[in-house]
């Protein structure tokens, strides 16, 4: 690029016409082995790196049956990283949806994207009516946020809004044509001397209104930050303390500060009796609806607390919320065959058939799901397959599910 406005200085200067010939063609050329670098680059991730468009489309597709649900008003913040592993249509890793357009129709609805393009259009509106030539980079930013995650960076919005004050800070140097000439007489002396006070009208309210109203959102975000920062600190202090009692007290002051951090949560449960710390769960899920984390939590603890009817409830529910979590989905049918041989020992029959039932019906539905290589053919990001353990517990339930009728006689 340096090179290339070299070369057009020198064409556009009074050289000789030879040299200026030959400045032109060495810029072709310059230009053209650009081009080729660039289009190599793009064949090389289109072409030949098709797991990366196939990952997209996917993604798209699954992301625009996801916006279906809750078409006009969204779904909340983060929709798409917390509910993509329900609906992913194979075991691809993407928790961004790579489109910040779809990510604003999954979050905010229709009517939160129309106010998006409204805000584009005028700021597009400004820089065309100021200065055109940002337009180039100002559209940069509109096109590649379509097939990337700009917009999940605060600082691509903060360029961009920087684009357009720097626009309108070229038409406010604009020399004032108001100014009315009656003598004849220049008055550009006058103008460097009190070009304040000439562009200064009556002090308005509306700047002020402004002011107050951008004060009071940005202070709000500083407050909510502060609590989240000191919410983090605090987790971050009871990962490294030795002692017990003194990290579930860390931990509980940080979700007071920051009751929806879901990592909380889940470090906090780790460290609780069952009853206590399901407790701490469900509320952390009522911040988070459909955390997979949580929910796998919630199951685990239903069968520490011998709850037959909770465990497959929330067994159930993880595995409907993370299809393709080969790990999690294992171990959940670990903990219903032993929950169930709990319960065939403790007598009770009736709950050790439904938990040997529904850890069937699971393990089925997990077996279904691994024979089906279409969609891991092109993209299995999660290593998705059917473990040797889970082949051994789903082994293992259909023999107990065999044996209970022998056992109740």
């Amino acid at each position: 690029m340096l090179a290339g406005l070299g070369l057009y200085r020198l064409a556009q200067s009074g050289v000789a016409a030879g040299l200026r010939r030959l400045a032109w063609a060495a810029g072709g050329i310059l230009a053209a082995v650009g081009a080729a670098a660039v289009f190599l680059a793009a064949q090389e991730r289109i072409v030949r790196n098709f797991s990366t468009v196939s990952a997209r489309g996917a993604i798209y597709r699954d992301a625009w049956r996801l916006f279906w649900h809750s078409p006009w008003f969204g779904q909340g913040g983060e929709t798409w990283r917390l509910s993509y592993r329900a609906v992913q249509s194979n075991p691809y890793v993407g928790s961004q949806v790579h489109s910040g357009y779809l990510d604003m129709l999954l979050n905010t609805g229709i009517i939160g994207t129309v106010f998006l393009f409204m805000l584009l259009g005028a700021a597009g509106w400004l820089l065309y009516r100021s200065r055109r030539e940002l337009l180039p980079v100002f559209a940069v930013f509109v096109l590649h946020s379509a097939a990337d995650i700009d917009w999940s960076f605060g600082l691509v919005w903060l360029l961009m809004f920087l684009l357009m004050a720097w626009g309108q800070s070229f038409s406010a140097a604009e020399p004032d044509q108001t100014l009315q000439v009656r003598t004849g007489t220049e008055v550009s002396a006058v103008k460097r001397h009190f070009g304040i006070a000439f562009r200064m009208g009556p002090i308005s309210r509306r700047p002020i209104l402004l002011i107050l109203f951008w004060l009071g959102i940005s202070g709000g975000g500083v407050f909510l930050a502060l609590r989240g920062e000191a919410g983090y600190r605090l987790h971050q202090e009871a990962l490294y303390e030795p002692s017990k009692a003194e990290a579930v007290m860390l931990l509980q002051s940080s979700l007071r500060w920051n009751p929806a951090d879901a990592g909380t949560a889940l470090d906090l449960a780790r460290r609780l009796s069952p009853k206590a710390a399901e407790v701490v769960l469900q509320r952390s899920l009522s911040y988070t609806p459909g955390h997979p984390g949580l929910i796998f939590s919630l199951a685990d603890n239903a069968a520490k607390r011998g709850d037959a009817r909770a465990a497959a409830y929330w067994t159930e529910a993880g595995f409907s919320r993370d299809k393709y979590n080969a790990g999690e989905q294992t171990k959940s049918l670990e903990r219903l065959l032993r929950l169930a041989k709990s319960k065939l020992s403790a007598g009770n029959v009736k709950e050790a058939r439904r938990i040997v039932q529904a850890g069937l019906a699971l393990y089925k539905e997990y077996a279904h799901r691994a024979s089906d290589h279409r969609g891991a053919l092109l993209r299995n990001d999660r290593d998705f397959r059917l473990t040797r353990e889970a082949k051994e517990w789903g082994s293992q339930l259909e023999h107990l599910e065999q044996s209970i009728p022998d056992l109740t006689q």
